[in-house]
């Protein structure tokens, strides 16, 4: 991965030339409110245990909603994305479309999914989100083209398309 350090700018810094397709935050608070709903359920049972884990299920999805920070990861405008710093939400980094060479995903249940873009001079940038579905959603309406997986499935059915079997002469 390339240090990207040097080319952050403020972001009131950054000229806006295209129109937004999505903004993408850091949390996602579906799996949070599906924790409450489950806690409520199992705190509801008569059982010895369950009401202690809906408890605790209810405390941990508390925690993430109000005490977990939430931060602007990403816009996708239909022109360009904007990268957010982690670190400091008043610094980010505006990539033209143009700048992309592709972009593949990497989703993971045990570590956060990201995005890696990988840009014409070969460095990389991996943007980590739990909203990972709205950021390849935007990607894949506005540069479907530049998905590596898209990329090697044309490459493939190109390559199969042109694989012709001349018939046997009698």
């Amino acid at each position: 991965m390339s240090n990207m350090d040097d080319k952050f700018v403020k972001t009131d810094e950054i000229e806006i030339t295209g129109n937004l397709v999505k903004n993408v935050m850091f949390k996602n608070p579906v799996p949070a409110i599906a924790t409450i709903v489950a806690g409520a359920a199992l705190f509801l049972l008569k059982d010895t245990a369950t009401p202690v884990i809906g408890i605790i299920l209810i405390v941990a999805a508390l925690y993430y909603i109000f005490i977990v920070k939430d931060r602007h990861t990403v816009d996708v405008y239909d022109d360009s994305v904007v990268i957010y710093a982690e670190n400091d939400q008043t610094m980010a980094r505006k990539i033209m479309y143009d700048d992309i060479f592709e972009w593949s995903f990497f989703d993971s249940n045990v570590k956060n999914s990201c995005i890696i873009l990988t840009l014409n001079d070969y460095s990389t940038i991996t943007t980590t989100t739990f909203q990972l579905s709205k950021y390849f959603n935007a990607l894949r309406t506005t540069i479907p083209e530049k998905e590596l997986r898209q990329k090697q499935l044309n490459a493939a059915h190109k390559k199969i398309q042109s694989f012709k079997i001349k018939p046997k002469k009698k």
